[in-house]
């Protein structure tokens, strides 16, 4: 521990508090062996049990401060809220002098303002990505429209146009949101409190993460590092391990693993149904798994958001084409319930990764076919994609995707280890 038994002050921002849950909270307790961590999380979508497991972690002291920040997304009433909480508090922010502040993407306006108003210039500013990545996405949007015939979508007002028709579509109230979360949000609200405006640019957008005045990016897949270094050639990038990964227990069961279990995705969340040619082909990509897993009965997780009872209907659905199905709540992480699976299958989303790092011995599958509506190459997306077994849009695949085996992840750089070199180095 540097200077004797005095330990360094770390802020750790996660926007997504059920992903902070998933994917960090393992490694608060080993961060707070080396530093005084306070952490910040937005108080939207917590469930009870996580809820407690974090303020658990202030009741045993493994965390010095627990900053629950009013989420701005609902209403303007919470809208308010927020900057109000961040504006009567950043004051006592920046006298705890913070050493180092680490966060999932540094975009967002409270990133934005922790980094401007609340740490010194010699406070090291990192960003973890553990999500899949928009600046592989939007290669992987583009290489995917370059393969369409259709000039249409590679002319420049096509972004325009569609932006046009979504707000057509959806009417007042997604143009009311636009407002209120980006014009209010990122500019006029800022300005009046700090004088400074966080808008939100097609670069913002197009990066997520934002590494201006970052000294560091955290990526856990390799092509991901790589492509970050073009736009932030002046910063560190690190590859670093998946912050939850070495919690498998599967060397203690004994019993034999039948379910497979199918991640209701953000994609498909609160959709109220999933069009007809995406149920054909994922009864057609279950049918594979099961046959060639031995598997009988698929849990359809989910999402932490889902608000409507359509994945029931869902599941009704699969019984009536054969398979057996039924709903799982999400308020366990990947960490805590992957062992006890066959299989991971899921539409593409982070949840793969999640999976992946959870367990060595389930087999981790994407979906491609159900996974088209995104427009994107999904396998670009994922960048490395390591672990990761994929059956095709055709429903073909590699039969080594269905091998038993230990996965042993690659040796990569520990996220708490290179924070502790990174601030000693001031």
């Amino acid at each position: 521990m540097p200077d004797g038994n005095i330990k360094k002050k770390l802020l750790i921002y996660w926007g997504n508090p059920y992903i902070f849950y998933e994917t960090m909270l393992p490694m608060v307790s080993r961060l707070s062996k080396s530093f005084d961590v306070s952490l910040m999380l937005i108080d939207t979508y917590l469930p009870d049990n996580i809820r407690s497991e974090v303020k658990a972690l202030l009741e045993k002291r493994v965390i010095k401060n627990l900053l629950m920040v009013p989420s701005p997304r609902d209403r303007w009433r919470d809208l308010f809220a927020h900057h109000r909480y961040i504006f009567m508090n950043m004051k006592s922010w920046r006298k705890e002098g913070f050493d180092a502040f680490m966060t999932s993407n540094g975009s967002e306006v409270l990133d934005r303002c922790l980094i401007e108003f609340a740490l010194s210039s010699s406070a090291k500013k990192i960003c973890v990505s553990t999500s899949v990545t928009n600046l592989l996405r939007t290669e992987a949007r583009l290489g995917y429209q370059r393969t369409l015939s259709s000039g249409w979508n590679r002319h420049p007002l096509s972004w325009y146009l569609n932006l046009a028709w979504f707000y057509f579509r959806s009417g007042f109230q997604s143009l009311h949101k636009y407002i209120r979360l980006n014009f209010f949000h990122r500019i006029l609200i800022p300005f009046v409190l700090f004088g400074r405006t966080f808008p939100h640019t097609r670069a913002d957008h197009n990066l997520l993460i934002d590494a201006r005045g970052a000294d560091a990016l955290f990526f856990t897949d390799v092509a991901e590092a790589q492509a970050y270094q073009k736009p932030f050639p002046d910063t560190k990038i690190y590859l670093v391990s998946y912050p939850s990964s070495g919690g498998c227990r599967c060397a203690e069961r004994s019993d034999s693993k039948k379910n497979i279990l199918v991640p209701l995705t953000t994609g498909i969340c609160n959709t109220g149904k999933i069009p007809k040619a995406m149920l054909d082909m994922l009864v057609r990509d279950l049918k594979i798994i099961l046959q060639n897993t031995g598997g009988e009965t698929v849990h359809l997780r989910l999402h932490p958001r889902e608000a409507n009872n359509w994945p029931y209907d869902l599941a009704d659905k699969l019984r009536s084409r054969g398979i057996q199905a039924e709903c799982v709540k999400s308020e366990r992480a990947y960490r805590e319930i992957m062992c006890d699976y066959l299989c991971l299958a899921s539409l593409a989303s982070t949840s793969l990764r999640d999976a992946r790092a959870a367990c060595d011995q389930a087999l981790i599958i994407g979906l491609l076919g159900p996974s088209m509506g995104l427009g994107l190459d999904i396998k670009h997306w994922f960048g490395e994609g390591e672990g990761i077994g994929w059956i095709e849009e055709d429903g073909s695949f590699d039969p080594a995707i269905f091998e038993k085996k230990k996965y042993v992840a690659k040796q990569n750089n520990d996220v708490a280890k290179v924070l502790m070199e990174l601030v000693n180095a001031n």
